[in-house]
């Protein structure tokens, strides 16, 4: 008896939800028409151009790993080789 129950009340919330569901995407959808992206403003008109980094501040990226860190370098791919060994 409690298992019937239970199916007919999982099955009914399902359709509840389901019918509740779609009927919100239409209603997104309907509001989607009405927005008009060509008024929004361009980020690079309101703000300006990115800001460039001074070269001179920066130090330049590593190419390789300090010997304290070399037990952590990455290991080897996992592809399969391009030449059978």
């Amino acid at each position: 008896m409690r298992r019937t129950a239970a199916r007919l009340l999982l099955v009914a919330s399902t359709l509840t939800l389901t019918n509740a569901l779609s009927l919100r995407a239409e209603e997104l959808n309907d509001e989607v028409d009405l927005l008009d992206q060509t008024a929004l403003p361009s980020a690079i008109d309101t703000h300006g151009s990115r800001p460039k980094a001074d070269p001179s501040v920066l130090p330049p990226a590593a190419t390789s790993l300090p010997e304290d860190l070399a037990p952590l370098t990455a290991p080897p791919p996992l592809a399969l080789p391009d030449k059978p060994s």
